[in-house]
């Protein structure tokens, strides 16, 4: 008997090739995200974290690297995003916070629909699918920033959502990109996407492990190396080291899991 094909790089048939077809509810999905956020509206309050963003997003447009002109404690993708939103605005003759705030309210919509495709591919089912988007849609927190950021939490979400899905398809490069890039908004994604991936990868990849590996930090080193360049080519590659590491490594003191326990359980009622 010829031996099976290698089915590693997510390649099925059947039933599981037709579900990833064009499916007319991703744009239901999509649809009714937006509505919610809109509805929510984009005129929230700009506090200190937000106004940090937004002004290094304008500084990002204006040409200052991340880190240079404004100080954080983020990746520098906290920076650049917003970036983008106000070079758009800058284009348009637009306001530059309000234009953010769409830009991430559709990153949101976005990973409402990838939550939809998740939630299907995984349990093979539009249904489940559906559910999954709905409890993304629920929460109070991300919605609180998709009209009303911007907030390196919102693409960071986009980002591992999307690595758990190419996890699913065996997209082992895809994944590390998804990876890096979510790590690049905020660090603390690295650690539980990062092992859900090469957990992943061990599970899924029967008789490729070690390729499924490479493929992910491969995948993951891409975008450190083309900001890296930028950083590097702007003079600001020190600045970026020591605001997305050194900062965090040797001052940031978190709080403890059992620390102000009564707010917490108030929190999740």
């Amino acid at each position: 008997m010829p031996p099976r094909p290698d089915r590693s790089d997510g390649v099925r048939s059947g039933g599981a090739s037709r579900l990833r077809a064009v499916d007319p509810l991703v744009p239901v999905v999509a649809v009714v995200s937006v509505v919610v956020y809109v509805l929510h509206g984009f005129q929230g309050a700009l506090t200190r974290d937000l106004g940090i963003y937004s002004y290094a997003g304008q500084q990002v447009a204006e040409g200052v690297p991340p880190y240079l002109g404004v100080l954080n404690r983020a990746g520098p993708l906290a920076h650049v995003l917003p970036g983008v939103g106000a070079l758009v605005a800058r284009v348009g003759g637009l306001d530059d916070v309000v234009t953010m705030r769409v830009l991430f309210m559709l990153i949101a919509t976005a990973a409402v629909c990838v939550a939809y495709l998740l939630g299907r591919d995984l349990f093979r089912s539009r249904a489940a699918g559906l559910v999954t988007a709905g409890a993304m849609l629920a929460f109070h927190g991300f919605i609180q920033y998709a009209s009303n950021g911007p907030r390196e939490k919102t693409p960071m979400t986009l980002f591992v959502l999307g690595a758990l899905w190419a996890m699913t398809h065996r997209r082992w490069f895809t994944a590390g990109v998804l990876t890096s890039l979510a790590t690049l908004c905020l660090q603390t994604a690295f650690f539980s996407t990062f092992t859900a991936v090469v957990v992943g990868a061990l599970l899924l990849a029967h008789g490729g492990r070690v390729r499924a590996l490479v493929r992910i930090a491969l995948g993951g080193l891409a975008p450190v190396v083309v900001l890296g360049t930028w950083f590097a080519l702007a003079g600001s590659l020190r600045a970026t080291w020591d605001a997305f590491y050194v900062i965090n490594r040797r001052y940031t003191v978190p709080n403890p899991l059992d620390a102000e326990r009564e707010l917490v359980w108030e929190d999740l009622h």
